[in-house]
């Protein structure tokens, strides 16, 4: 193996590493782990520019400004946000003091907040350059995802083993962040994609080689104990998009591997029984019969005290409800610019109804949160970002390896059920996360949406 060829495989370990460091750093708060891991993002850009000077490289920065465009404009948004700054935010009175301003210009609640936010988003865009310069080989991206699904195993199984052993919760100590159960599903149903498709991709490639020892087979215990994280985790949404997944690859792989209605009408009666069980463990409603029944998976999986309540479901949904509304009132009052990056905790108590009580640090909906933040305009343009990032295919000379379709199929659902959860929670507001979500989205090329092979019936020539 060449050192050129090698490199691309270095780099996958040292973008894991540094992701799964920050997953283990998380501790208790959410932002940190935010400092080391942009500064080690800066230090692999320089390397990285450096080594393509040194190999000659003809694109020794390679840009394309169907996302650089838009993405320039949203650091610019934040960074006038932060300079015009309205308040000055005071820890130790937790007050907002007021300061002199530009009201005509984009403006923040805090300012120091608001630069915090301004660096993350920089460090999130370090991490989609670096995945999209050197994961491009198949290997690259297989040892990067082998090592992301072995680090959340590990996590998952303290996540098991942390309510059984003496005295209960001893290991969350080691779970830093994603002691919240929500935080923590949305992390396993992220790696339960990716270890699912990958695992496929691995196995077809066995069998097409006749190799049946390849490392991607252990994707597949480790999906297994991923899903079992989730369900004993206590998630009700977690567990749902959890089963959602799983229904995705059995509808899938039926529907390619069917050749009589018989195995078709099994694979979509599976499927439909993961989907009823995932309603029921969210709304827990349909019938008393099934609900008791679910109680009882739930006992078998977490050992521990049912979850699945429905006053506790109703009373959540009426406060995401009242929160929402008082979001809304947030967004009419500064539409165009929102209220600043990141400060939705500072500026929500002032719009917070009195009979509301408790502190929102978030809004537990990322979409009205982003509009509130940063406004309809830089709403626009990260959606217009985000889509470019995903869809813009790079230029011919950096494409490297083209993605299968079963990989594809993998970041799709892992983004997915990151955008699932972002519907009732903040799992983009934990930058362990959030650099997850933009390395994949680097990962992917451009290439996510090519064709729909996966889905098609196999033919009796690629089974010999």
């Amino acid at each position: 193996m060449s050192s050129g060829s090698l490199m691309p495989i270095v780099a996958a370990i040292l973008i894991s590493a540094l992701l799964s460091g920050a997953i283990w750093c998380s501790g208790a708060s959410e932002h940190g782990p935010q400092v080391r891991v942009l500064v080690c993002l800066g230090g692999m850009v320089a390397v990285t520019l450096l080594v393509r000077v040194l190999r000659h490289e003809k694109n020794i920065f390679p840009w394309d400004w169907r996302w650089g465009g838009p993405l320039l404009g949203l650091l610019a948004l934040v960074a006038i946000q932060a300079v015009n700054a309205s308040h000055h935010f005071l820890p130790g009175s937790e007050a907002l003091v007021p300061q002199n301003h530009f009201h005509w210009l984009p403006r923040s609640v805090d300012a120091a907040t608001t630069f915090g936010a301004l660096l993350l988003l920089v460090g999130y865009a370090a991490a989609f350059w670096l995945a999209r310069v050197w994961l491009n080989d198949r290997r690259a991206r297989l040892t990067f995802v082998i090592l992301q699904v072995a680090c959340g195993t590990v996590m998952a199984v303290l996540v098991i083993s942390q309510r059984s052993l003496p005295p209960p919760g001893a290991l969350y100590l080691f779970t830093g962040a994603f002691i919240n159960p929500n935080h923590y599903a949305a992390y396993a149903n992220i790696l339960l994609a990716l270890a699912l498709f990958w695992g496929l991709d691995c196995s077809a490639d066995g069998w097409r080689r006749g190799r049946l020892g390849h490392a991607g087979w252990l994707l597949f215990p480790a999906a297994i104990i991923l899903f079992t994280s989730v369900l004993r985790s206590g998630a009700r949404m977690g567990a749902a998009v959890s089963l959602l997944v799983v229904s995705v690859v059995v509808i899938g792989f039926g529907l390619r591997m069917a050749r009589n209605r018989w195995r078709l009408i099994l694979t979509l009666g599976a499927a439909a029984g993961l989907v009823l069980l995932a309603a029921v463990a969210v709304w827990d409603k349909p019938l008393n019969t099934i609900s008791r029944a679910a109680r009882s998976l739930q006992q078998l999986f977490g050992n521990v005290t049912p979850r699945l309540d429905g006053q506790q479901v109703q009373g959540n949904v009426a406060s995401r409800w009242a929160v929402n509304r008082a979001v809304a009132g947030m967004i009419v009052d500064r539409w165009a610019t929102g209220v600043g990056a990141g400060t939705f905790g500072l500026a929500f108590p002032y719009y917070q109804p009195h009979s509301m009580s408790g502190f929102y640090r978030h809004a537990h909906n990322e979409y009205l949160q982003c509009v509130a933040e940063l406004g309809i305009l830089g709403s626009i343009l990260l959606l217009w970002a985000a889509c470019a990032m995903v869809l813009a295919r790079p230029k011919i000379n950096y494409l490297g390896q083209a993605l299968s379709s079963r990989e594809r199929w993998g970041i799709v659902l892992a983004l997915g059920c990151l955008g699932l959860h972002a519907m009732t929670d903040f799992p983009l507001r934990l930058p362990a996360l959030a650099f997850l979500m933009m390395t994949l989205v680097g990962l992917s090329r451009g290439q996510l949406f090519n064709d729909n092979s996966w889905m098609k019936p196999v033919s009796h020539e690629q089974t010999r």
